[in-house]
């Protein structure tokens, strides 16, 4: 598995991680820098064909998450 940063509604990635909890990481760090961007801003999980798997996993998704599990 591969994981791509990106903002959504631009549809460019910013970078790619190996490690799903990297991805997690750089995506939490933007959300909590500037909580407005953090629905916009996340990551896809792709296969090794390079074919998306899953949703997008947004910022606000993963501040949830942290908050749920608080």
């Amino acid at each position: 598995m591969t994981y791509g940063v990106l903002y959504i509604d631009e549809g460019n990635f910013l970078n790619w991680y190996d490690r799903r909890e990297d991805a997690e990481r750089a995506v939490l760090e933007v959300a909590e820098q500037d909580p407005t961007e953090a629905a916009e801003f996340g990551y896809f999980a792709y296969d090794d064909a390079g074919e998306p798997v899953g949703e997008f996993v947004s910022g606000a998704d993963l501040l949830a998450r942290r908050g749920a599990a608080a």
